[in-house]
């Protein structure tokens, strides 16, 4: 008899490299918490154009995708076309990851623009892209399940997709659709939500997986300082169980655009600068080869720098910086041919604003905790940049708190999928969610100017219903969930908020639209319901999408409200007409950070958004599974 498996497979996206784990189990065999039973993680290797002799060794593969002449390079390969490639025909990809923040940071503004020229001559959406590259991870991971742990068509998958602490809800959305359409594609978990982590929950997750009651006590409170390629994402947690460690939230966490991705955006203006700057470099075209420009040596000297950089050394009087075909200047005894001598001012200049950026937002994090009285005991780095042994020096000397240490936990290539891995096994026991932002819904309310402040006129847009004839408040915002509010782990149970509205209409031989809208606000202000979606309450309202639903003439008399039984007719004694009514619900749903709005009418959910674009209406039989798949 075949044994059926079931695979967790979780990716962490990463901006400069990205990584797959899985967990498999025979399918049926219910693994109920990771405190029940240790899970076995592996990670996917074998990249295609990974170094031969080390591909066993590698668990991560380059964010990059090449698009040349017709073809298309992923990861490695992308790599390696593009080194070998003297014309640099094509466009290279990198760190598309960050158009997808939607911070107003200068330096993700400047990358965002570049990559959206780039995609822009391709003739793509960074959904496109982000689904190409996806296609590719997921693609690979396929084949290696079908050829090293008996995966067949008759397996089930879930994915587990880890995302930034900064990116607001849109931003989860492109990624989580992304996935789903190269699931679809390649028949590969496509019959499941996606189930989305948080980079630094994954980390916190990871973390806790491997310390000892040596470093952590019950009850101390640590920060995980998640350090990647292109963002620093933030999480202050107090140890609530050993023995198993577990872990919740004390306060909402933090992240920013900063990664390690910066120091090379930071090189290439700097070099470019001096090197525009010194006449002795005048002639430096002239040693280039045919077709190339003092652009294509900076990116290539970006692409040796991102093997180096982590390595440099806060002692060093300065550092040879490999630039191909920059002459050697005669006069200067420590220039060499190909490379760039980088002094210790120039070296500063490039790393320090980064490394102030990043213990900022440390202190931040540290003062918020100190506010909610759980002062942090420790501050654990993590991430691809935490390797940087001057970054931590530097965070040591700079924090100095006798009461806090600041540490390195080990980091492996697959530190951030690893950890997605696990907390989506431990959805029972694991920690809360904190929200980043508050969540309503637009709606028409009757007007009670004595009962709602929001509802005098000064206040909202006042208008009678063309139906029943009555004054309502329009365009209201109507918060359900909200920020800093906690959301337990619940496992296959979602916490669930109802909002129920009511829809006027004359006739019953007309389909009826209905609309429901979904806002996000994340301001650190109490939100008061009932004011104007464009009310000075409601600053920082942003719009996350829109259900609509249109129900069929043949159904609107058995699902319209009885006034009193048997009759469903309402009199509009202003206007001297009839009208019926339509009851129906607007809900939210919530695990971790999947997040999803419904509309349910008599007593089915009739379309249902993932919090962006318009969501066609189906059946429930074709949903109601995907959330239930989320169960361990």
């Amino acid at each position: 008899m075949t044994t059926h498996y079931h695979f967790v497979v979780a990716v962490d996206f990463g901006t400069t490299y990205s990584s797959v784990t899985y967990h498999q189990r025979p399918f049926g065999d219910k693994l109920k918490d990771v405190a029940d039973k240790q899970p076995k993680l592996f990670s996917i290797r074998n990249y295609p154009g990974a170094s031969a002799s080390k591909m066993g060794e590698i668990f991560e593969t380059p964010t990059e995708i090449l698009y040349s002449e017709g073809q298309t390079f992923y990861g490695y390969d992308a790599w390696k076309k593009w080194d070998s490639n003297m014309h640099r025909q094509g466009i290279l990809l990198q760190w598309f990851k960050l158009v997808l923040d939607n911070s107003k940071d200068e330096k993700r503004l400047h990358e965002a623009q570049r990559v959206s020229s780039q995609l822009d001559s391709l003739g793509l959406t960074i959904g496109d892209a982000i689904t190409d590259y996806l296609t590719f991870l997921l693609g690979h991971t396929k084949s290696e399940l079908q050829l090293n742990n008996r995966y067949c068509d008759d397996c089930t998958v879930q994915l587990v997709l880890t995302v930034p602490n900064v990116w607001n809800a849109r931003a989860c959305s492109v990624m989580a659709h992304a996935m789903e359409t190269a699931a679809k594609d390649l028949s590969f978990g496509h019959d499941s939500e996606v189930y989305l982590v948080s980079e630094a929950d994954a980390a916190a997750t990871y973390f806790c997986d491997r310390v000892s009651d040596v470093l952590l006590n019950l009850g101390d409170v640590f920060m995980i300082a998640d350090l990647g390629g292109g963002t620093s994402d933030l999480m202050v947690c107090k140890v609530t169980h050993v023995y198993p460690f577990r872990f919740d939230p004390v306060v909402p966490g933090d992240g920013a655009v900063c990664g390690s991705s910066h120091l090379n955006k930071a090189l290439v203006s700097a070099l470019k600068t001096t090197i525009e700057a010194d006449p002795r470099y005048r002639n430096t075209r002239d040693y280039l080869p045919e077709g190339w420009t003092i652009d294509d040596i900076l990116s290539a000297a970006n692409h040796d720098f991102d093997t180096v950089k982590k390595e440099v050394r806060s002692d060093s009087t300065g550092d040879y910086i490999t630039v191909p075909f920059l002459p050697k200047l005669e006069d200067n005894p420590d220039s060499a041919s190909n490379s760039f001598y980088a002094n210790r001012e120039f070296i500063d200049g490039i790393y320090l604003p980064l490394f102030n950026q990043i213990l900022g937002l440390i202190q931040s994090q540290m003062q918020a905790a100190a506010k909610n009285k759980t002062p942090c005991t420790h501050v654990v780095l993590i991430g691809g940049f935490s390797l940087s042994n001057w970054l931590l020096s530097f965070l040591r000397e700079s924090i100095n708190d006798k009461d806090c240490r600041v540490v390195r936990e080990h980091t492996s290539q697959d530190t951030i999928s690893r950890g997605g891995c696990l907390r989506y096994l431990n959805q029972v026991s694991g920690p809360d969610e904190i929200m980043q932002a508050s969540y309503g819904f637009v709606t028409e309310e009757v007007c009670e100017p004595d009962t709602f402040e929001g509802h005098k006129p000064e206040n909202v847009v006042q208008e009678f219903d063309a139906d029943d004839g009555g004054l309502y408040a329009c365009g209201c915002i109507t918060y359900i969930v909200h920020r800093g509010q906690r959301i337990p782990a619940q496992g296959q149970t979602f916490p669930e908020k109802a909002f129920v509205l009511d829809r006027t209409f004359r006739h019953l031989k007309q389909d009826l639209l209905i609309r429901i809208e979904l806002v996000e606000n994340k301001s650190d202000t109490v939100l008061e319901d009932h004011f104007h979606r464009g009310h000075d309450k409601n600053i920082g309202c942003r719009s996350q999408g829109e259900i609509a639903f249109v129900i069929p003439a043949r159904e609107l008399k058995q699902l319209a409200v009885e006034r009193v039984r048997g009759e469903k007719r309402f009199w509009n004694k202003r206007d001297k007409n009839f009208y019926y009514l339509l009851r129906y619900e607007a809900r939210i749903k919530i695990l971790g950070k999947n997040i999803r709005y419904e509309l349910w009418i008599g007593g089915s959910c009739k379309a249902y958004g993932v919090l962006t674009g318009l969501s066609s209406a189906v059946e429930m039989s074709e949903v109601e599974g995907q959330f239930a798949s989320l169960a361990i």
